[in-house]
């Protein structure tokens, strides 16, 4: 993880853009990300969507359309 954040932290030196940025600044295409508030981007491949509430333990994520993403774990693909 120290490799992908020195390479996106560097990346944020060069063009300005946030490490930590909401959906609509990756995704202008997608309408639907401007009514997210609640998961981010963080650097240019990694979506985050946390739970913030007590005994809590799955939630619904949205995936932005167009792009192939790969669950951290099961590395199970799905098109958003």
């Amino acid at each position: 993880m120290k490799d992908y954040i020195d390479c996106e932290a560097q990346k944020t030196v060069e063009d300005g853009i946030p490490l930590m940025r909401p959906l609509f600044i990756d995704f202008k295409d997608d309408k639907r990300v401007n009514e997210i508030a609640d998961q981010l981007m963080f650097g240019f491949q990694i979506l985050v969507a946390p739970i913030v509430i007590a005994k809590q333990f799955e939630r619904k994520v949205y995936l932005p359309k167009g792009q192939t993403w790969i669950e951290f774990y099961t590395k199970e693909e799905t098109i958003g």
